[in-house]
């Protein structure tokens, strides 16, 4: 059955309403076509909706029923739109006793299923809104929540199960972006002026202006999505719209007189009344255009009276606020206070409790007891940090920095209740040293306005200020701030530029042409001046970075001297000691404090010794990804192999295993006496890589060299790497090329594109040097159908078939990766100095599978390691320890006879 709906004056919108199956319907859809996907599919076999074999509830099984949404889900990817959403309703299922054999009814995380099922077809995972559901409602259902069953062992009650919205986004044809093919646009809130002179004109949203109180919102705006509707439409928790809540009117009359008191009278409000989604948005928009609206939480959040559901934790009273005012480590997602308190009845949660409080994980505490003498405590949620230390808690006093335990307080011959503060607040050893305390900021705070007013009344009677532009009263001269962009930059003539962390710029693809497009811009005025500002790059220098830094050092070291009008002021170690390397039991050269004051000039000023070594500690038990950070941002250490946590363990010995006489091909080659060649990549989205790996004439050792190929438009799909591609070309170590729509005329079959092409000249190239083996000496994987054409060539060339092998790839690949680990760190592996390869080193990521160790261009990302990978294929071959051909042997033998005399 079809039926249509026509729209109508109010409605313009049409309807079709379609009953069919729904994964023969969509199969008629059209690919692409839909907007918005919301459904609540089956909840497994709870049910069967309907006699037809077709129904998804006609399912043996989870495992059965997800099999049947197979079906679907590949339907609903194809007809969604690239960006657009797919909202499924969905709840956790309960399994009776009987079923799952415990004797007590559990719950089936069904919403999990769902999600694993939605990320297998390509589905994108957003996040969920939560539903709340009737407990009395739900135990006449299931009987699993009788408050007799709660009398009789209370450990067999769980949890009412709310319902869940599961939200999905279809990947978008760009994921430069991230933007739907269709973007979803929102119009932002009219603002106006309210400002004296300007009081009620329309007004372009700016925040500078709207967080200087200059211009606001206006409340309901027709079509309008305004900031306080976005607060409450991005909450995870939705109310339903009932009957009605007070008027915004009504509302401001209330909160005026009492604002600190706005969040407990919504909340009680919120609960008493049938809720109203658009009066709701309404009041936060008065709230927003009377300046009440904070920008950095929720204060009329919508709040839930189930148990179940916790609307009014308070994220701000949490660990994390007393580690940011120590100055200590920051949490992603910290533990509130509240939360442990609405559990405190509960051993489980204790636990947790106890191990939030000690920083470690759950699974740490082994037990834990409750705190009841602070039960006194908790109308306030403050204790008195006198109590906590009677009871075996210590803090550092906030004034003289002593340690305030039992201790201490016995050693001065104090009592507890000499401590003043709480555990929320600072907390001081006695009333006298807060005093102190209090005088000293008082003071400071006093000295720092009344120099910040000199200033100010300095800079403002000279210059007038804007957003981002400032202008010099006395001559007119404007500074203006710009964003480092073709657009942006193009068009103006500065007479002085200000560049500043140019090692962040160079990660831009256009970052070059931005830096030609600025000097150039110059050029008009000889007295112009360009003054670049910036720190060490946490990775191994790129693109316009690297060039400038090795232009300013070359001016530096006196290597440039013609037409030289730039002054380097370079704080870096020289190169012998930045390039140390640790001896046993000696560190490297760098990481003597004692020369560190040689780069930097602040020290003294916002920087102190004593810090930076203690960071340098922390740093270096963290690991050497983190030192290497570490030094490259306060010491200038140039990074010259990118490390990761889950690094190939290869890498922590490559940069020691160079051999200083191998550069180019001819010179492996020479000093070799047999070699094998390694071959992987070769599509547009990645890089060809091939690597030679020879063994020294006379010794075990092997020595290798590697050259990559990259087709134009990597670059263009790419451009986060793209410069760094372009300084391997200009290293020689990576041709960059451009694959030609070619007319195959008669004999043409037999030509390869230039990278394939250039590939068998160098696999032809170690044949005519005889040392390829006779067998097994060109290893490739095969996967790739580039990779064939070049198998056809080189048979064509002579190469024997024999000669050339499919390496396995994969888990089967483990020995080699494990092979050329070991032979790094005994130096028996070693290779030809070149960036390309210690690029693709620092992008191998270790994946621990099972037993195996993989790396895979999934984790490490592709066209970032196929050099490498190629490199894993010639040590499997070169592990067989491969023979040089052998030379044949020629012998002649005369035979003659003496005549009869």
């Amino acid at each position: 059955m079809v039926q249509s709906l026509p729209g109508d004056q109010d409605h313009p919108w049409s309807w079709k309403l379609v009953l069919n199956d729904c994964v023969l319907e969509c199969r008629r859809m059209a690919a692409n076509s839909v907007d918005l996907v919301v459904t609540s599919i089956p909840f497994g076999n709870q049910y069967e909706y309907s006699p037809s074999i077709n129904d998804f509830g006609h399912t043996r099984s989870a495992a059965h029923f997800f099999e049947q949404m197979d079906y679907l889900l590949p339907e609903l990817f194809r007809v969604v739109k690239p960006g657009r959403n797919v909202c499924i309703h969905v709840k956790d299922r309960v399994v009776p006793g009987g079923i799952n054999g415990l004797g007590f009814q559990t719950v089936y995380a069904f919403g999990d299923d769902v999600r694993a099922a939605m990320k297998k077809h390509g589905f994108a995972y957003l996040g969920r809104h939560e539903n709340t559901t009737d407990v009395v409602r739900e135990n006449n259902q299931t009987y699993r929540l009788a408050y007799s069953e709660q009398l009789r062992d209370g450990t067999r009650m769980g949890c009412g199960i709310g319902e869940e919205v599961l939200v999905f986004r279809k990947p978008t044809s760009d994921p430069t972006n991230g933007f739907a093919d269709e973007p979803v646009v929102k119009k932002r809130s009219a603002y106006v002026w309210v400002t004296e002179d300007r009081k009620g004109e329309p007004a372009e949203y700016d925040k500078h202006l709207y967080r200087a109180g200059k211009i606001k919102p206006v409340p309901g705006g027709a079509g309008d999505f305004s900031r306080a509707k976005w607060q409450i439409v991005a909450s995870g928790y939705w109310k339903v719209s009932g009957d009605r809540l007070l008027t915004p009117e009504e509302w401001m009359d209330w909160s005026k007189e009492k604002f600190s008191a706005a969040y407990h009278l919504w909340k009680k409000f919120d609960l008493d009344h049938v809720y109203d989604f658009e009066q709701h948005v309404l009041i936060c928009e008065k709230f927003d255009y009377a300046g009440f609206l904070p920008a950095i939480y929720q204060l009329l959040q919508p709040h839930s009276a189930h148990a179940n559901v916790w609307t009014d934790v308070a994220q701000m009273r949490s660990l994390n606020t007393l580690a940011a005012q120590a100055g200590t480590e920051k949490h992603l997602c910290p533990l509130p206070f509240d939360i442990p308190i609405l559990f405190a009845d509960r051993s489980v949660v204790a636990r947790r409790e106890g191990a939030a409080h000690l920083d470690v994980e759950f699974c740490e505490v082994e037990s834990c007891r409750r705190t009841t003498w602070a039960d006194r405590y908790w109308r306030t949620g403050e204790i008195p940090a006198s109590a906590m230390v009677e009871h075996g808690w210590h803090f550092e006093c906030q004034g003289c920095g002593v340690r305030i335990d039992d201790d201490w307080l016995s050693e001065q011959g104090r009592t507890c209740a000499s401590v003043v503060g709480t555990q929320h607040s600072g907390v001081f050893c006695g009333p006298d040293c807060k005093a102190r305390e209090t005088r000293r900021r008082a003071l400071r705070t006093a000295f720092e306005q009344r120099w910040l007013l000199r200033l100010q009344r300095v800079v403002t009677a000279r210059f007038r200020d804007h957003v981002k532009t400032i202008v010099d009263r006395n001559n007119g001269a404007e500074l203006k701030i710009k964003t480092f962009d073709m657009k942006v930059t193009t068009g103006a003539k500065p007479v002085f530029v200000l560049l500043d962390e140019l090692h962040l710029m160079s990660g831009f693809s256009y970052a070059s042409r931005v830096f030609g497009q600025i000097q150039g811009n110059m050029l008009a005025n000889p007295e112009s001046l360009f003054v670049i500002i910036t720190t060490q790059s946490d990775q191994p220098p790129a693109g316009i970075f690297r060039s400038e830094l090795q232009y300013a050092r070359g001016v530096r070291d006196g290597r440039i001297t013609e037409r030289v009008r730039t002054l380097p002021v370079l704080y870096e170690f020289p190169e012998a000691v930045q390039t140390s390397k640790a001896k046993a039991g000696q560190p490297r050269k760098w990481e003597d404090p004692a020369i560190w004051p040689m780069v930097l000039p602040n020290l003294g000023r916002s920087l102190s010794l004593d810090r930076l070594i203690d960071e340098f500690h922390e740093a270096k038990d963290k690991g050497e990804e983190e030192l290497r950070r570490w030094a490259s941002q306060h010491l200038n250490i140039e990074i010259g192999l990118g490390l990761h946590a889950d690094r190939w363990r290869g890498a922590d010995h490559w940069e020691q295993a160079v051999h200083a006489k191998v550069r180019r091909l001819e010179d492996l080659l020479a000093a070799c006496e047999v070699a094998v060649v390694g071959i992987d990549g070769g599509g547009l989205d990645d890089l060809l890589g091939v690597t030679v790996i020879g063994r020294i004439k006379g010794s075990q050792r092997w020595v290798s060299w590697s050259r990559a190929w990259a087709e134009a438009d990597l670059l263009k799909n790419r451009p986060e790497i793209a410069e760094r591609l372009r300084d391997f070309e200009a290293d020689k170590d990576l041709v960059i090329f451009e694959l030609e729509v070619r007319d195959l005329t008669e004999g043409d079959d037999d030509v390869l594109p230039p990278d394939l092409a250039e590939v068998a000249d160098v696999v032809l190239q170690v044949e005519a040097a005889g040392l390829l083996p006779e067998e097994n000496a060109v290893g490739l994987d095969t996967a790739g159908v580039a990779i064939r054409l070049l198998v056809e060539y080189l048979k064509k060339r002579k190469i024997a078939e024999k000669q050339m092998t499919g390496v396995a790839q994969g888990f089967r690949l483990m020995g080699a990766i494990q092979c050329a680990e070991r032979k790094l760190k005994e130096r028996m592996l070693v290779h030809a100095d070149q960036r390309l390869m210690d690029w693709c080193v620092g992008n191998a990521k270790a994946e621990q599978k099972g037993n195996n160790v993989l790396i895979t261009k999934e984790t490490a990302g592709k066209a970032k390691i196929d050099p490498l990978a190629a490199l894993f294929n010639a040590v499997e071959l070169m592990a067989r320890n491969p023979q040089p051909k052998r030379k044949a042997d020629f012998s002649m033998m005369f035979v003659g006879g003496r005549s009869a005399a």
